[in-house]
């Protein structure tokens, strides 16, 4: 999310409970912003940079303005200061797990759509991958960008699970040229790449969603070595095709996106792979 934005908070003081307080502000890093109180005297006491009521005209009659306020935004948790004073802290909410596919079916057998239309690879400004894929489901523009779940905890040891993209900064969008236009103008995009093999990507996705979807423990792979071919024989990955590599005594299973080396990994028994012969074609969409 980027840009100014209106919300009301629910502000904890050790003093006096609850205070709902509206604030304008960016959840981009750090930034000075004007925090309007309705109780400012339950509000730790009146802050010494604001100004008495009558002498700011935007200044509330029961309340007033705090002054030389910053945000700061740590691990889902947003934290007042005021001149470099902690005042109080608040639980930002965390977003659900949002759409990542647009539309549901298009990574679904026979992939008509996916076949029948180009596709890029959209390269996002830092952190812009799930303001982008808002924007396109707004438009009804087909996208995918794979979304893995990450544990993690706050400060205060409240754990919450976070989805977050599998390939940093990329998107993939299906469409026409027009597609691609409106897509551009959401400045949420660095650079557009044009796919020139579909039925590999549109592959290589399908097999990917199919991995992220089985919920099991997934790695990122941005190195893909060499490896073995292989394709799953059984179980919820049955049919699956990709490289099986061994490390540290351990066999991973990996899904490569060829068209950016990227790729993901779970473990897997070697028992419950096959070897794909180099005159199988067996990749087909």
């Amino acid at each position: 999310m980027s840009g100014p934005m209106r919300a009301n908070w629910i502000i904890h003081c050790a003093s006096a409970g609850t205070t709902s307080v509206p604030l304008r502000f960016c959840l981009s890093g750090r930034h000075a912003c004007r925090v309007r109180l309705d109780h400012p005297s339950h509000f730790c006491g009146r802050d010494e940079h604001a100004p008495p009521n009558g002498h700011d005209k935007h200044a509330p009659p029961n309340g007033g303005w705090v002054y030389n306020t910053d945000l700061l935004l740590d691990h889902g948790v947003l934290g007042v200061q005021i001149s470099g004073r902690p005042v109080c802290r608040a639980c930002m909410p965390i977003r659900p797990r949002e759409p990542n596919l647009y539309p549901n079916d298009l990574l679904s057998e026979p992939f008509e759509r996916a076949l029948g239309h180009r596709w890029w690879a959209l390269y996002t400004k830092p952190r812009q991958e799930k303001a982008l894929i808002r924007r396109l489901r707004e438009m009804e523009i087909a996208h995918y960008c794979p979304l893995v779940p990450k544990r993690t905890r706050t400060p205060k040891g409240r754990k919450f699970t976070a989805y977050i993209p599998l390939f940093a900064g990329y998107v993939f969008l299906c469409g026409d040229e027009d597609a691609r236009y409106r897509a551009m103008t959401t400045d949420c995009i660095s650079q557009c790449l044009d796919v020139p093999d579909v039925p590999g990507l549109v592959r290589d996705l399908f097999y990917l969603k199919r991995l992220i979807d089985s919920n099991l423990p997934i790695l990122p792979e941005s190195k893909i070595g060499p490896g073995v071919r292989v394709r799953i024989r059984s179980g919820a990955l049955a049919g699956i095709e990709g490289l099986i590599v061994s490390r540290h005594g351990e066999d991973r299973f990996i899904v490569t996106v060829s068209f950016i080396q990227r790729g993901a990994s779970v473990l897997v028994d070697r028992l419950d792979v096959e070897a794909i012969e180099p005159s199988e074609t067996g990749r087909s969409s």
